[in-house]
C-alpha cells in the first residue's frame, strides 16, 4: 500500500469521526439553549447544568495523561514497526522481478546493478519511514504534560488528616 493511500484513509478515517461528533455536539447544545429559554420564558427554575459541564476533577488530568502518553507510545511503536514492513523489499518480489527483467532481455550484469539501486532506494526509503514513527512523540508530550500537572497539583493538595 503507498503512503498516499494511507495518509488518505487516516484523513477520511479521522474527518469520520470528528465531524459527526462535532454535529452531535451542537445539536445538544442547541436542545440545551431551546430547553432554557422555554423554562425563562414559563417562568420557572432553570434546569442545572448537566454534569458534563462541571470543572474536571484531579483525577481526569491524570486520565487524559495517561490516554496520550499510551496513545503517543502505541502510534511510534505503530509506525516503526509497521511502515518497514509496507515498504520492504520482499525475497518473493525480487524474484518475479528478476523474471521479468529476463523476459525482458536484460543480461545478468544489469539485472545485478538494478537491484543494487533497489536496494539503496528501499533502504533510503526503511530510513525515511522510520523517521515517521517520531509522529507519536507529539500525543506522548501532550499526555507527559497531562501527568505534570496532575503530579504537580496533587503536591500541592492539602492532605486530609482522618
Amino acid at each position: 500500500m503507498n503512503p498516499q493511500a494511507v495518509a488518505f484513509i487516516l484523513i477520511f478515517a479521522c474527518a469520520f469521526v470528528v465531524l459527526p461528533s462535532l454535529a452531535l455536539r451542537y445539536k445538544r447544545l442547541e436542545l440545551r439553549h431551546k430547553e432554557r429559554m422555554t423554562a425563562f420564558e414559563k417562568g420557572i427554575p432553570l434546569p442545572p447544568d448537566p454534569v458534563e459541564a462541571m470543572a474536571p476533577t484531579l483525577e481526569t488530568y491524570h486520565l487524559r495523561g495517561l490516554i496520550w502518553l499510551a496513545a503517543g507510545i502505541g502510534v511510534s511503536l505503530m509506525l516503526f514497526i509497521m511502515l518497514p514492513m509496507i515498504s520492504s523489499n520482499h525475497p518473493n518480489d525480487r524474484m518475479f522481478q528478476e523474471q521479468t527483467l529476463k523476459q525482458q532481455g536484460y543480461a545478468r550484469d544489469e539485472i545485478r546493478q538494478i537491484f543494487r539501486e533497489n536496494d539503496d532506494r528501499w533502504e533510503a526509503q526503511r530510513q525515511r519511514s522510520r523517521g515517521v514513527a517520531a509522529l507519536g512523540i507529539v500525543p506522548a508530550a501532550i499526555g507527559t504534560a497531562y501527568l505534570i500537572f496532575y503530579f504537580e497539583q496533587k503536591k500541592r493538595r492539602p492532605v486530609k488528616m482522618e
